[in-house]
């Protein structure tokens, strides 16, 4: 990719870029000290987390749509720069005409085109594959969930790495931050029409949750019921759990989940003889990541949040995971199934064989915290 495509590509990177400056610490703060990597096999330096971030995501967002096949044609461009000059001319400013224009300028303006037709690409294919939310960053519109779990995917595949635990989280503070003031509504026009291509026909863009059916189902376990509500829409989904049975009342709480829920379930992990209530999402998308929302109950009073710490910061879990997993309960522990996956696999086709992990319940200062205890892999 020549010079001036890997420029705007990095600074199109600015709109994920920009939310450095909502985080504190040294994730914006550039120095004398090199940021070091390694992505796709090769050591990256840079001056800055944001410039770090700007490499690692153009190496393998490359790689992304080198994999998925995701490549632009001439007519795209084409049909791309003539919707720029019908739109330049309307606001008084009209571009240079093509048959007058300098060689080395027109072919600088197709690079240019080309590099923002890719981009829209890749957002859109990401988006289609891990779904979440679409956030206004700097201007641009962002499939920010859906970076979060590639990145994470690519992590545990072993595509990238930043020995620094420092550097490591200033790298991944933007992506797991919640800080984001101006996000989609899930079902606007503007979200369907997020990432179009000027002058090309629009394309899906929505990740696929057809036949989602509200969630509603009740269960009861050692006199306490727990009723268990959701939308099921396809972004900004909430869970409402109500309980029955509790002496300090029975109010309904109630919690955003990061996809749909697709079952729950009733145990009593910690044998105190109490029970939980455990209800599974799975992302919308083609990633298929499974999370948990979970609440135990605190003296036969109220209800109190279950802790489960993200796959993703679990080194050793996590290696060979891309989504795609389930939870059910086994006596005593949770536990979670997925495929594993090989560099070079693609979503639907790993070839890594399975892992499970076993989850035990612990109590908190505040609640609960489900903790790894086992793990096993088959091949």
């Amino acid at each position: 990719m020549c010079r001036i495509v890997d420029n705007l590509k990095r600074a199109l990177w600015g709109g994920l870029g920009c939310l450095v400056l909502l985080v504190a610490g040294a994730a914006s703060a550039a120095g004398p000290v090199a940021w070091r990597a390694q992505a796709l096999g090769v050591a990256v330096q840079a001056t800055s987390a944001q410039d770090l971030r700007s490499s690692i995501l153009l190496a393998l967002t490359d790689r992304f749509a080198a994999d998925q096949g995701i490549v632009v044609s001439d007519a795209e461009v084409a049909a791309y720069l003539a919707e720029m000059r019908r739109f330049m001319a309307s606001r008084g400013q009209p571009l240079p005409d093509p048959a007058a224009e300098p060689a080395a300028d027109r072919a600088a303006r197709e690079e240019i085109a080309r590099a923002n037709i890719l981009q829209r690409k890749i957002d859109a294919a990401l988006f289609r594959q891990y779904g979440g939310r679409i956030a206004r960053l700097d201007g641009a519109l962002v499939p920010v969930d859906a970076y979060r779990r590639f990145l994470e995917a690519q992590a545990a595949l072993g595509r990238f790495s930043i020995a620094d635990p420092a550097q490591a989280a200033a790298f991944w503070a933007p992506f797991r931050t919640e800080a984001y003031t101006d996000v989609l509504a899930p079902d606007s026009a503007e979200a369907a029409r997020a990432f179009d291509v000027p002058g090309a026909k629009p394309g899906p863009t929505a990740p696929l949750a057809q036949g989602a059916k509200p969630f509603d189902q009740t269960l009861a376990m050692k006199g306490i019921g727990f009723r268990v509500v959701s939308a099921n829409t396809a972004s900004g989904n909430r869970v409402v759990i109500t309980p029955s049975g509790l002496s300090g009342g029975n109010a309904p709480v109630s919690r955003e989940v990061d996809g749909l829920v697709t079952g729950a379930e009733v145990a009593d992990l910690d044998d105190d003889g109490l029970p939980e209530v455990y209800v599974f999402v799975r992302s919308v998308g083609s990633g298929s990541y499974g999370s948990l929302a979970a609440f135990g109950v605190r003296q036969r009073q109220s209800l109190a949040d279950i802790d489960l710490l993200p796959i993703s910061e679990d080194v050793d879990a996590s290696r060979g995971y891309m989504g795609h997993d389930t939870f059910v309960i086994r006596g005593n522990r949770l536990v979670r199934l997925f495929p594993l996956y090989r560099p070079g696999d693609r979503n639907a086709q790993p070839t890594g064989g399975s892992r499970q992990i076993h989850y035990g319940l612990a109590p908190t200062d505040t609640g609960w915290v489900l903790r790894r205890m086992g793990m096993s892999d088959t091949r």
